[in-house]
């Protein structure tokens, strides 16, 4: 992904059983407060003799932010993003000039 829009997406740990992201208040939990499991692979960390943290389960964000910034910076993007009001906007009037009712269904914003 940012290799296309420049946004970096984030790796956060969680629980192998989706309970818990090992974030916030959980962030330096060994084990999951829901289901008990073990936060870190137990090998590695074994192996390793306690020195290797490696998260047995690993969830993506992509910042929204940083991702609407990317959308609006190319020129194509920002103009498809404003479809919807584009097309609200007809409907409206079209609701208007015509007392409530659509003639034409054509798109997936009047139900088509």
């Amino acid at each position: 992904i940012a290799e296309y829009t420049g946004v970096e997406s984030i790796e956060h740990d969680m629980c192998p059983d989706t309970c818990v992201a090992f974030m916030g208040p959980f962030a330096n939990l060994t084990c999951c407060p829901i289901c008990n499991t073990d936060h870190y692979n137990p090998i590695k960390l074994r192996t390793s003799g306690g020195r290797m943290h490696v998260a047995r389960q690993k969830f993506v964000t992509i910042p929204l932010g940083a991702e609407l910034q990317a959308l609006w910076h190319d020129r194509d993007q920002a103009q498809a993003m404003g479809y919807l009001q584009e097309e609200t906007q007809c409907l409206f009037e079209t609701l208007r000039a015509n007392g409530g009712v659509v003639d034409v269904f054509d798109d997936f914003f009047k139900s088509s």
